[in-house]
This record gives structure tokens, sequence and C-alpha cells, in this order.
């Protein structure tokens, strides 16, 4: 018999979304446009290792029973998220793009994910999405981890997952000499096995933790986090160059008042290789609560009608199971996503 609500270890969940292959084929899970039903006369819960411990240190003789039971739970509270779901108006979409701050252009749209809203263009993103799909950038799939960056240490933008199952901002990756991204097209997963942060202050936080980004002009000692300098330093993108306050070339200097000046002026400068992408010296967007992060974060709960599932003599026996489901539900909640990533309709 199929079972199709059999548990999964992490690892294969993460697999399973996640196998990070790097051809060119390479496409992000998706929210598939499919309503998914459960047959509440069917019970297709598979007890995992998780159940067995309970079980055996429980005395629990009735297997079938308890595999109606938490059949029963799983099926309605799936059924009713699925149902929340379905109310969602998705987000509009933000005119600028959280990674490079420009607008969208008609080859490159820009997405908001569902869940925290944060705007990106399709390629800044590595994305494979169209403008019309529920796009849920990696941090809301993977809701319950945590979505500090490794890097920098800080939350909110938009980021990636790291080889290592832990995540990272996009800009942290590209100003870093020492990562990469695995797949350059989907930018996944940030490649960290040649990581190799900085160990000094950074000019403006004066902590030493984390990665810091060289000023890229010659012979200049300025470092800085890329969070605490990204509303106050110039940033190229396409050519991954940065440059402290003192020497960004956008700033207007003074007059030039011999010909050794004015040839010294580009004097320590990387000769760059693309046409420049400078970001807009604003901060990354905060993450936001949206009406579909509230239900997937919302608690379970116990429907009454699981307790006419066996005699009135198993009432407490029930109970129990409905105590350990919501216990293990609370702590599980990444298997959501594998549930309801098919549960979207427009």
């Amino acid at each position: 018999m199929d079972k199709t609500l059999c548990r999964m270890s992490i690892n294969a969940i993460f697999l399973f979304f996640y196998p990070f292959m790097t051809d060119d084929n390479y496409n992000l899970p998706r929210i598939i446009n499919v309503q998914y039903s459960y047959n509440f006369n069917k019970v297709d819960y598979c007890i995992d290792s998780i159940d067995e411990e309970f079980i055996n240190r429980n005395n629990i003789l009735d297997i079938n029973l308890f595999e109606k039971i938490m059949d029963r739970l799983d099926k309605h509270w799936f059924t009713t998220k699925q149902n929340d779901i379905k109310t969602i108006t998705p987000l509009a979409s933000s005119d600028q793009c959280d990674v490079c701050t420009k607008k969208e252009k008609e080859d490159d749209p820009i997405l908001i994910c569902q869940g925290c809203s944060i705007s990106v263009h399709r390629d800044c993103y590595g994305s494979s999405y169209s403008k019309d799909e529920f796009f849920l950038c990696q941090c809301c799939i993977f809701h319950d981890l945590d979505h500090t960056c490794i890097f920098c240490l800080k939350e909110g933008g938009a980021m990636k997952m790291t080889s290592n199952y832990k995540f990272g901002h996009i800009l942290c990756v590209i100003f870093d000499k020492s990562l990469d991204f695995d797949n350059p097209i989907s930018k996944e997963p940030i490649y960290i096995e040649d990581y190799k942060p900085i160990i000094d202050d950074c000019m403006f936080c004066k902590n030493n933790y984390g990665t810091k980004i060289e000023c890229n002009f010659d012979c200049c000692f300025n470092i800085y986090h890329l969070t605490c300098g990204i509303d106050k330093v110039y940033f190229d993108i396409a050519n991954k160059i940065s440059y402290c306050q003192q020497h960004d070339p956008t700033i207007k200097r003074c007059m030039f008042t011999s010909n050794s000046s004015f040839r010294n002026l580009y004097s320590g400068y990387v000769k760059i290789n693309n046409p420049p992408l400078i970001r807009q010296k604003v901060k990354m967007s905060e993450w936001k609560d949206t009406k579909y992060s509230l239900i997937i974060k919302s608690e379970p709960k116990i429907y009454e009608d699981v307790y006419k599932l066996g005699k009135d003599t198993d009432k407490n026996f029930i109970k129990s199971v409905c105590n350990y489901w919501l216990c293990k539900r609370n702590i599980f909640k990444t298997y959501d996503i594998h549930y309801l990533r098919h549960t979207v309709e427009k």
C-alpha cells in the first residue's frame, strides 16, 4: 500500500527538495497549483523510528489504532492548512530587487516571496520561477531552521542555503573572494569549503566576527561587514568590487589643479571587465510576516472527532497519542512543506 504520509528523515527532506544538481537543467522546488485531497477512510500513516520509541516506551499494543489516530490528526491538520492557503491573495511584487536594487526588466521579472515579502530579480536569486507562480525563497521553504547568515550573522535580505544546510546572504557570497556558488546559475548551494574569513575589526561596528569585505583600492586596508557597509559604501555586483567611503569612485572629487592629479585620478582602482552594476546605498529588506507565513507557523490543533476512532475505554490512550502528536508536530515543522508544496491555487 502506498504510504503517502510516510515520515521522512531530515536528510531525506533536504535531498528531496535540494539534490544540488549542477547541470543546466537544475530547477528549484516549486509550489504546484494542484489541490491535494486526503482519503479519511484509508489509513496511510506509517510509523517511523521516533514513533517506535514512543510505542515501546509506553507498551502500546494496538499499533493499528495508533496509526489510525496519527493518520487522522495529520490529515485534519494539513487539510485545514490547505484550505487556509487557498484563501491567500498573492502579494504584489516590488519595483526594486533587494539584491541589486534595480527595477524589473522585460526578460528578468521581479519575484516576491509569499512567505517573507522579499523581492528579487529571477536571475539575481537564481530562480526558474515565472512571475505568475507562487514563489517561496529558501528560507521560507525551510521556515523552522535558523535563518541567521553564517557569514555576517545578520537576518533579512535574500539568502541561499549553504552546502552544510545553513543560510548565507547572496551579497555576502558575491563580495567574499573565498566564497562561491556551486551552481552560478541557480546560485546554490553556497560552496564553503574554501571559506576563510578576514580576522580584523570592521571599520563601522568595530567587531571582528564573521565575513568582512576588503576595500579593493590599492593599499587600502579598510574592511567592513557587508551588512554594516551596505548603505554606506560602493558595491559593484557585476565586477564583485567594493570601495570604502574614502575611495568611492562615484563621489565627486575636488577640481584638478595639475596634470599630475588628473593622471592619478584612477590610480589604485581595479580594472573592470564588465559594465558596472552599482548597488544603491540602501539596507537589505527586512523579512515581514505574511498570511502564508502565519498559516505555516500556526500551532497544530486536535480535532474532537479523533476521539471517535476508538472505544470508550480507549479515551486515555487516544489523549496520550494526541499529546504525542502535538509534541512531534511542533518539533518537525519542516515536514509541513512536504505536504503543502502542491496545495496553492491561484
